[in-house]
């Protein structure tokens, strides 16, 4: 089962997977996965389309914006935005904001690449 407070925000056709805890204050947008044991602190907004992997943290007060990836066992500390179509690499330690378009891997996490908006 999963655990998701009462006063979190879940949209239409979001997907909360087993294990996943979803704290007091979180929104979880449209269409949104938080996979198998993912966890998304207090306050935390994510966008709409995006994919929390299985076993992301996500401190209070992220920001994930629409269409981004959070890959497998990665952390994101509290306070930090990440952009819209930004990627974050499995294993990775976020410990600034991502831009749009961004990807970024590693511990802590360094932009690799960045993509054209198209």
């Amino acid at each position: 089962t999963a655990v998701v407070s009462k006063n979190a925000q879940i949209l239409q056709g979001a997907q909360i997977f087993a294990g996943a805890v979803v704290n007091n204050g979180a929104i979880i947008g449209e269409n949104s996965i938080i996979n198998s044991g993912a966890i998304v602190e207090h306050d935390c907004k994510i966008g709409n389309n995006v994919h929390i992997a299985p076993g992301v943290t996500l401190s209070g007060n992220v920001e994930i914006g629409d269409l981004s990836h959070i890959g497998t066992g990665a952390t994101v500390i509290q306070g930090i935005k990440i952009g819209k179509m930004a990627i974050v690499g499995a294993g990775s330690t976020v410990i600034k904001n991502v831009l749009d378009n961004t990807t970024v891997v590693g511990v802590p996490a360094k932009e690799i690449r960045k993509r054209n908006n198209q």
